[in-house]
């Protein structure tokens, strides 16, 4: 046994009847963990496995042990074994990434740890030397929300401000230059956000994907260009899906139904399987429909309840592990979003009362197809990740607000929705070589290929326009009759990079680390806009290209085995690009005097920062404790930040240099057994240092970033009799005061809120069921507002989260 754990590099406590054991076998030969364990264990009267959790568990081979070992897997009780776990795997699963639990010493009680790849190699949670949170997904289940806000809540540092439903973009640390009005393709995203190896960020749109059968979610403060490149510059969020199981069937089944104070009923039901397909391959299939209750009304259509949202997707994975040093995972995913209505409300009318003439649907969908194939050498692993993905959103706004342009009364134009299309279809390709051997220094290299098509189209027609006189025909702008704006911008990004990572041990306590990434960008855009909106019309084509590098560097000390303090100094940008042709020349004077000097938006720089940090990871008491604190400072320069015009349409700019101060805690304790609390919070003091342009003042604060932000929760288990356990759980979410924009003499400011849920359920393994109440005393948020001035019927609307939803849910597990 000995043997066996020097050669795993695990961690050993051993149960007592097994510590008495004599005549253990040999293992000779190259086997996996489990294959391991069984012929060293074939005889003795032990038998060991591997739970939902990762755990490898050494009992005595009873019958009853079973119902035991199912409670831990879902890491719901903490109850002592029959025998204790004899080890903790870092990587003992097929890729190395599973939630896992470890055994303290001295009280034989599991204390989670969680094993990360956020540096493309496997570590514990509490090894990763920089800011970084991690929630496994049978917490995420636990949690029962389906989009950002369900993990987003429990992320010190990590803010998202929703535009509308399933329009969410996502920032870190304070590095907020404004909310992106679209998705336009010349905008770019501060925060990475990753399935697996394939990138899916989309500026102010991200994909709301559904949390469910996921490994865990890892959130990575700071910049993290080297590994990851443009996009990462104030971190990156990983969703991380559980792989097929080679060893056993699965299956579950879950349904919810829920329902929202003055709305509609909602419900959800998913389902997954998991088939082992010999001894070396299964596959894994996923599928779910998601139908959200809407809660606004539009009386001046007569319908109510106008914004149901239906979700529906899946996804096939298929693992095979042709020997034992190869493995090649294959897996699509499909998502599609249908909303009938935005789910905003115009707040000079009273909640929630919608005050459009037209109901406005948005529908987007996605696919990715990516291939990761992993051999190792024995000295290092070699991973090939090839990646797809196809990207559409379709929304269909109300065109009346724009009828004022053309003196035409609001009220006396018919319902006209004013579609918009944006596409982005995207290929990438990594190879890397990660050391696996024991020694004192830790590497990775890589290179990297990707392009990347983005495409926004618009289209305004009013009909009848031309023959009331209105506007010269469309001929003289080279568009159809009626049509006032037709327009199309695309751009297409090529990217070729390459990076090292490397981490040495100087001692065992202290190590240094430094990276870097190089890459080479070239960009071609091409821009047609015609009609009496785009003046006399404007083309452009350009070609651009530019190379960065980007370094980090690191240097740990481990006090101990469970204490380690860090400083990290990282690079991180954004790049530029070409600003959208818009109308002249009723815009040109407000070009000028936001630094235009041609009254022409022409382009903006790619913006960049510096992120300081220094940070403190520590558990205490068996690991019944963890505290982590990181302070940062950052220094961001030409900050990309997007205005709306008096004319109505928006230009980007770079509004100067911005600096961002923070502190992040990280607090849980298992107080009990059964009980476990924690408080995550997070202080940014993000403001302009200086200004370039029109848009900002000194002191100014960074657009939709709260001083202050907290989240806090307490989490019962308690066993009942039949092997039944109650669970109940609750938390608060904090976020302070935000303002909408630079500067802050023409902002709005939105109040604080504090949003509240409770859970409670009863599980027995095989069976779940859950009572859930979200946003408990009905908080009415304020996530976004955007004024329509343009007629003499102006709207203000409002972006705000649900009211008050209680639900049921039941889980069938296999």
């Amino acid at each position: 046994m000995e043997a066996f754990v020097d050669v795993a590099g695990v961690q050993h406590f051993y149960p007592h009847d097994l510590a008495q054991t004599t005549g253990l076998n040999p293992v000779i030969g190259r086997y996996t963990i489990e294959q391991a364990l069984a012929i060293l264990l074939d005889g003795t009267g032990f038998s060991s496995g591997l739970t939902k959790s990762g755990v490898i568990v050494i009992s005595l081979d009873q019958a009853k042990e079973q119902d035991r070992e199912d409670h831990v897997a879902k890491g719901k009780i903490k109850t002592s074994l029959l025998a204790s776990v004899s080890a903790f795997l870092l990587g003992a699963t097929s890729d190395g990434t599973r939630a896992q639990d470890s055994v303290d010493a001295d009280t034989d009680e599991p204390t989670e740890v969680i094993i990360v790849t956020a540096q493309k190699r496997s570590q514990s949670l509490q090894d990763v030397p920089f800011s970084l949170s991690a929630i496994g997904g049978d917490d995420l289940e636990t949690l029962g929300g389906e989009g950002f806000d369900t993990f987003a809540r429990r992320i010190p540092g990590l803010q998202f401000t929703t535009s509308l439903s399933g329009r969410t973009q996502l920032s870190m640390r304070g590095i907020s230059s404004g909310l992106d009005a679209s998705d336009q393709p010349q905008v770019n995203t501060t925060v990475g956000l990753y399935l697996d190896e394939t990138e899916i960020s989309m500026s102010a749109s991200n994909p709301d994907l559904q949390l469910f059968d996921l490994e865990r979610v890892e959130v990575l403060r700071g910049p993290q260009g080297t590994l990851f490149g443009s996009g990462s510059m104030s971190g990156v969020i990983r969703l991380i899906s559980r792989k097929p199981n080679t060893e056993d069937y699965e299956l579950t089944l879950s349904s919810e139904v829920n329902s929202i104070k003055g709305g509609d009923i909602g419900y959800t039901f998913r389902g997954v399987g998991n088939v082992p397909l010999g001894d070396n391959a299964a596959f894994r299939i996923l599928g779910y429909f998601d139908r959200v209750g809407g809660h606004f009304d539009n009386p001046i259509l007569g319908l109510e309840n106008t914004d149901d949202v239906a979700t529906y997707g899946g996804r096939l994975s298929f693992l095979v592990n042709p020997n034992e040093r190869s493995s090649i995972l294959a897996k699509v995913v499909y998502q599609k979003r249908e909303a009938d209505d935005f789910d905003n409300w115009d707040a000079l009318n009273p909640f929630p009362e919608r005050g459009v003439f037209v109901l406005e649907p948005a529908d987007n969908e996605i696919f990715i197809a990516d291939l990761a194939i992993d051999y190792d050498f024995g000295f290092a692993a070699l991973t090939s990740a090839t990646a797809y993905r196809d990207r559409s959103d379709i929304n269909r706004s109300e065109a009346n607000g724009f009828a004022g342009f053309l003196g035409v009364p609001r009220l006396e134009v018919p319902g006209l929705p004013f579609p918009t299309f944006g596409s982005q279809q995207g290929f990438s390709q990594e190879l890397r070589l990660a050391s696996t051997s024991d020694g004192r220094l830790e590497w990775v290299v890589g290179g990297f290929f990707s392009t990347l098509d983005r495409l926004f189209t618009q289209a305004l027609d009013y009909p009848g326009i031309e023959a009331g006189g209105f506007v010269p025909p469309g001929s003289v702008f080279g568009v159809q009759t009626d049509r006032v704006f037709d327009g199309r911008f695309e751009v297409d990004t090529v990217q070729y990079a390459a990076f090292v990572d490397a981490t040495y041990f100087i001692t065992d306590k202290l190590s240094v680390a430094a990276g870097f990434r190089y890459a080479e960008y070239e960009q071609d855009v091409d821009i047609d806009f015609r009609g009496i909106f785009a003046g006399s019309g404007q083309q452009l084509q350009e070609s651009t290209s530019e190379g960065r590098f980007n370094p980090r560097f690191n240097v740990s000390y481990d006090f101990d085995v469970d204490r380690k303090a860090y400083f990290q100094a990282a690079q991180g940008f954004r790049l530029g690009g070409v600003n959208e042709p818009v109308p002249l020349p009723a815009c040109e004077a407000n070009l000028i005097a936001l630094g235009f000097e041609d009254g022409r938006p022409g382009g903006f720089e790619s913006d960049g920062l510096w992120n300081y940090e220094i940070g403190l990871k520590s558990q205490f008491h068996d690991r019944r404790i963890t505290f982590n604190v990181a302070a940062f400072n950052i220094d961001y320069s030409d900050v990309q930040t997007q205005t709306r015009l008096d004319c109505a349409f928006s230009v980007i700019v770079n509004a100067g240099e911005l600096t961002s101060r923070g502190v992040e805690v990280e607090f849980a304790a298992d107080v009990t057994d059964w009980l476990s609390l924690g408080v995550n919070a997070t202080y940014t003091d993000s403001t302009l240092s200086s200004s370039e342009s029109a848009l900002g003042e000194e002191g100014d604060r960074a657009p939709f970033v709260p001083k202050w932000a907290f989240n806090a929760f307490v989490d019962f288990t308690v066993p009942l009799p039949e092997n039944w356990t109650f669970t109940a759980g609750a938390d608060v979410q904090y976020v302070g005061v935000r303002q909408d924009v630079f500067p802050a003499a023409d902002a709005t400011f939105f109040p604080s809120y504090a949003i509240g849920n409770m859970r409670m359920g009863l599980d027995r393994g095989h069976l779940a069921v859950d009572f859930f109440v979200d946003n408990f005393w009905n908080e009415r948020a304020i996530f976004f507002q955007t004024f329509w001035p343009f007629t003499t019927d102006p709207t203000l609307r409002t972006v705000t989260n649900r009211p008050r939803t209680i639900g049921l849910r039941a889980t069938y597990r296999y």
